[in-house]
């Protein structure tokens, strides 16, 4: 989970969680949804063998 500078918490699935959380906060797309709300901050996660068990 990150929480952006307005407060929006998002949450996601990845398999590399340093480099979606760089991707995050670089900017990497910049029309991107949270271009604009950085800086990021990683405020929870969790590891999951299997796609199934995350939460939906």
């Amino acid at each position: 989970m990150l929480e952006y500078k307005d407060n929006l918490v998002y949450t996601g699935v990845t398999n590399d969680k340093a480099r979606r959380f760089d991707e995050h906060q670089l900017g990497i797309n910049k029309i991107g949804f949270t271009y604009k709300r950085r800086p990021v901050r990683l405020i929870g996660h969790e590891t999951f063998n299997e796609m199934e068990q995350r939460l939906p």
